[in-house]
């Protein structure tokens, strides 16, 4: 949800990366921040940057003129995105290659149940001829 949001109101000056270098940042001073700047984020409170979006204006750390969202998203959508943008400074392997790793469990524990259930069945047919 938070990218969602991300992408439709802050990716024009931010960037998809967050990094500030939006379609529209080359045209704005100052700059918007980055918000991929791991020293700079790790130092910034979850509440200091939710009153951050809501409020907008030229504060510390950030020397930009971000806009107030807070007519324009609701608490829940900031926290959103707020979580959204922590993953730009965080350490983390690819989201796709880690999708990728669950499908292949996924199929695996599939292939494990049928085999299973073709266990199952070979032991109730080795009973009925028993009887």
């Amino acid at each position: 949800a938070g990218q969602k949001i991300y992408e439709a109101n802050c990716v024009t000056c931010h960037g998809p990366q967050g990094e500030g270098d939006g379609l529209a940042a080359a045209a704005l001073d100052p700059q918007p921040a980055s918000l991929a700047d791991k020293a700079m984020m790790q130092d910034l409170s979850d509440g200091y940057l939710f009153w951050r979006v809501s409020e907008g204006g030229a504060m510390p750390p950030f020397n930009s003129a971000m806009l107030a969202w807070k007519g324009t998203l609701s608490e829940e959508e900031i926290w959103q995105v707020i979580s959204y943008v922590r993953t730009f400074s965080e350490d983390q392997p690819e989201i796709q290659e880690d999708t990728e790793h669950h499908e292949d469990e996924a199929e695996h524990h599939e292939d494990e149940a049928e085999h299973q259930e073709d266990e199952a069945e070979h032991h109730e047919d080795g009973v009925e001829h028993h009887e």
